[in-house]
C-alpha cells in the first residue's frame, strides 16, 4: 500500500520563506556573503542597511522590498536599534512578517537551510534556538 504525504508534495511547489536582513552599515551584506560561501547563492533573501537613512526613509525602503502576502522573516542586528524600531513598527501591520533580532551567521545559515522545510512558526523558533546555540 502506498501512502502519499500531501505536505511533502506541497513542499516541492512552495517557495522558500522570504528573508530580509536590516542591519547597521554593511553587516548584513557581509553575513550573506559568508553564508553564500558556505551554502551557495540564495534567492528570496534581501539586505538593507540603515547607513545614511533616516527612520522614515528606512521604513520606506523596508516596505518597498517586503512581500505583502508571504511569510517573511526579518532579521536585524541590534535589539532596540534603528533597524529594529523601523521593522517593529511595520510588523505590527502584517502578521506574516516576523522580526528576529541579534542576527548572526548560525541564525542566517539555519534560516537558509530550513526555510523550505519547516512550517513558518516552527522555522522562527528553530532559527532563534540555532542562533543562541551558535554562541559558546
Amino acid at each position: 500500500m502506498e501512502t502519499l504525504n500531501n505536505t511533502d508534495s506541497l513542499k516541492q511547489f512552495r517557495q522558500p520563506v522570504f528573508g530580509l536582513l536590516v542591519t547597521h552599515h554593511g553587516i548584513g551584506q557581509e553575513l550573506v556573503k559568508a553564508a553564500e560561501s558556505i551554502v551557495g547563492p540564495q534567492e528570496r533573501l534581501t539586505v538593507l542597511s540603515n547607513q545614511n537613512a533616516s527612520y522614515d526613509s528606512l521604513c520606506r525602503q523596508i516596505q518597498a522590498v517586503l512581500p505583502a502576502d508571504q511569510d517573511t522573516v526579518i532579521m536585524v542586528d541590534y535589539f532596540g536599534g534603528s533597524a529594529h524600531l523601523a521593522v517593529r513598527s511595520l510588523c505590527m501591520s502584517n502578521t506574516q512578517w516576523t522580526l528576529v533580532s541579534g542576527v548572526n551567521l548560525p541564525m542566517l545559515l539555519s534560516f537558509i537551510t530550513k526555510r523550505d522545510q519547516l512550517p513558518f512558526s516552527e522555522l522562527v523558533e528553530v532559527i532563534r534556538t540555532d542562533a543562541v546555540r551558535g554562541i559558546r
